[in-house]
Parts: C-alpha cells; sequence; structure tokens
C-alpha cells in the first residue's frame, strides 16, 4: 500500500463503504467547527486566519482520523482474539491484587515495627 492509498483510505470498515465516507465526512465536520472555534478566538485578518484555518482543520481531521481508525482496530483486535485478551485481562488482574496484598502486608509489618521502635525508644530515654 503506497502513501497515497494510505492518507485517502477510509476506515477500511468491513461494512458499505459509504459509511466509511459517511464517517469521514463526520470528522471533517467536526474538524471544520473545532478549527473555525479556534480560528474565530484568535482574531486576525482574514488572509492569516484562512491558511490558519486550513491548518489547523487539516491537523484536527488526520488526528480524529487516527483516533477512530486505532478504535475501529483495537475493537477488531479484541473481537478476533478476545481469549487471549481475556487471559491477558485475568493476569493483569491477579498480579495488580498480588502486588496490592504484598505491599497492604508488608505496609503493616513496616508500621508494627515502626510501634516497636518507638516503644523501645521511649523505654531507653525514660
Amino acid at each position: 500500500m503506497g502513501v497515497w492509498d494510505f492518507l485517502t483510505m477510509p476506515f477500511d470498515l468491513p461494512v458499505n463503504p459509504i459509511i466509511s465516507y459517511v464517517g469521514m465526512a463526520i470528522i471533517g465536520v467536526i474538524a471544520f467547527h473545532l478549527a473555525y472555534r479556534i480560528t474565530g478566538a484568535i482574531g486576525g485578518s482574514s488572509g492569516e486566519m484562512t491558511i490558519i484555518h486550513w491548518v489547523l482543520r487539516l491537523v484536527i481531521f488526520v488526528i480524529l482520523w487516527a483516533l477512530v481508525c486505532g478504535i475501529i482496530y483495537l475493537v477488531r483486535f479484541v473481537r478476533d482474539y478476545w481469549v487471549y485478551v481475556v487471559i491477558a485481562l485475568c493476569v493483569l488482574l491477579f498480579t495488580l491484587c498480588g502486588v496490592f496484598i504484598y505491599k497492604h502486608r508488608n505496609n503493616k509489618i513496616r508500621i508494627k515495627k515502626d510501634e516497636s521502635d518507638r516503644e523501645k525508644n521511649e523505654e531507653k530515654s525514660s
């Protein structure tokens, strides 16, 4: 796939391609409104704002497009490999629980040790 194909491809949804183009049009409208608000808040001459508006619109469009494509690929990955995702999440959950329990127990031991050290220091100073 060439650079031009990558830049001009829609979301690559496995459904009707018209839906992909409608989604890109919605992103274009969102990018227009965001760029319009930003350039309207900045103020300035008409020529400068036109250039800034189009640059902002392009940047916002690319960011939103990449975000939506990333979400689509993530959903596809989870859909295709859901068993592995569930296993990985369970391993992560058990690991986090183990770390929490380990830190909680060590914190109790440390608190008891600090209390006994304080008591010993108080006995020595008395």
